[in-house]
Formats: structure tokens, C-alpha cells, sequence
């Protein structure tokens, strides 16, 4: 279900950027255009064009970011620890808060569905701490521990019951859980009320992983 789930975001991203994305950026030039050229027109009629054109932008701006969030080129192309930060940037950007990304000694080259899960952990877990840690500041840190790769997400927010959450499956917990394990991983998730929560996930990295690093 999962690598299904994969197929169809990098689909549907395809789809928002090749099309949806192009016709955006062209709608944007032809209302500029038009703005040009009504200089005849009332002030009023002038104003109105400048500011579709400033919400098509917008809305252009949206859709790219949706179409990263569901497949990162970044990843595929320049790697798991760049992809992160990048991600990490954009949704600070986004979700006018502070993400602070550490990485340390992470291979060039890692399979890639090592990779996905890590990037997919990463946005679930930030995108939850955004919405109920009460907290504009986060820390997400990547490290290979010789004998693994390493995830952290912290917040020092109101934090949760893991217990309650785990059942309730709310949270996108299960989840993180299951693709974590999918790459004989583990995830552990150290949360309490008005404690702040730190999600950490660890994948083993095997021999062919780091003789391509």
C-alpha cells in the first residue's frame, strides 16, 4: 500500500508541475501583459488585473510547494541530507516557524528507500508538531551513528500521551511506524503532556549503502 501511495504522489506531483504549474506561469504572464497594456483603462480596472496577477502568483507558489511535498526532485537527484534541509526551509517559510536542521557525517548515496522514509518521517512528523505542539520552534538533526542513520524531530511543545495517541491513530503515528519498519528500522516516540515530544527514528544502513556512499 505503501509503494502504491508513492506511485500515485509522484503522479499526481508530475502532473501538478508539468501541467497545472505551466499553465499557472502562463496565465501570470498574460495578465502582466494585460496590465501593460491598459494604461487606458481606470485606475480602479488597472489595480484589479495587478492584483490577480499577485494571486496567481500565490496560488503558483502553493502548487510547487505541494508538488515538492508529494515528490522531491531534490532527493531523488541530490540526496536524502539536502533534500531535508530543503524541505526544512520551505516549510519554515511556509508555516512561519523556525526549523533548525543539523546533519552529521550522512552518506552521499543511500538506497532509496531508506531515503523516502526518512524524507516521509520527517514531513509527518513536522507537519503534527506545527499543528499541536503550541511551539514555533523545532530541531530536526540527521546523523550516521556508524552503525546506522539516525532521525531526530524535537520540540519543546505540550507534547501528548504516545499511549492514547497510538490508539486513536490521529497523528499519523502508525503510519510513521510502519515505513520505519518496512527498512528494519525502529521508531520511538518520547512525549508528554506540557513536556515537549522527541520522535526519533533509526534505520540500520548496510554494507552495499555505505560502499556506495
Amino acid at each position: 500500500m505503501i509503494e502504491a501511495q508513492e506511485q500515485e504522489r509522484t503522479r499526481i506531483a508530475r502532473e501538478l508541475h508539468d501541467d497545472i504549474g505551466q499553465r499557472l506561469a502562463l496565465l501570470i504572464i498574460e495578465l502582466e501583459q494585460l496590465r501593460q497594456n491598459a494604461s487606458d483603462l481606470p485606475v480602479e480596472v488597472r489595480s484589479c488585473i495587478g492584483a490577480l496577477q499577485k494571486q496567481t502568483a500565490e496560488i503558483a507558489t502553493d502548487v510547487q510547494s505541494m508538488s515538492h511535498e508529494l515528490h522531491s526532485s531534490k532527493l531523488e537527484y541530490l540526496g536524502l541530507a539536502v533534500a531535508m534541509r530543503a524541505f526544512c526551509k520551505e516549510f519554515s517559510d511556509q508555516q512561519n516557524v523556525e526549523v533548525v536542521f543539523a546533519q552529521d557525517k550522512v552518506p552521499s548515496t543511500l538506497p532509496q528507500d531508506i531515503s523516502l522514509c526518512l524524507f516521509r518521517v520527517l514531513q509527518e512528523a513536522l507537519q503534527n508538531a506545527v499543528k499541536h505542539s503550541g511551539v514555533r520552534h523545532f530541531d530536526v538533526e540527521l546523523r550516521d551513528t556508524s552503525n546506522e542513520l539516525q532521525l531526530t524531530v524535537r520540540d519543546l511543545g505540550s507534547g501528548f500521551d504516545v499511549g492514547q495517541a497510538m490508539k486513536s491513530r490521529g497523528l499519523g503515528l502508525i503510519s510513521m511506524a510502519e515505513r520505519v519498519k518496512l527498512v528494519e528500522g525502529r521508531l520511538s516516540i518520547d512525549s508528554q503532556p506540557q513536556r515537549g515530544t522527541t520522535i526519533r527514528a533509526s534505520v540500520p544502513l548496510n554494507k552495499v549503502a555505505r560502499a556506495s556512499a
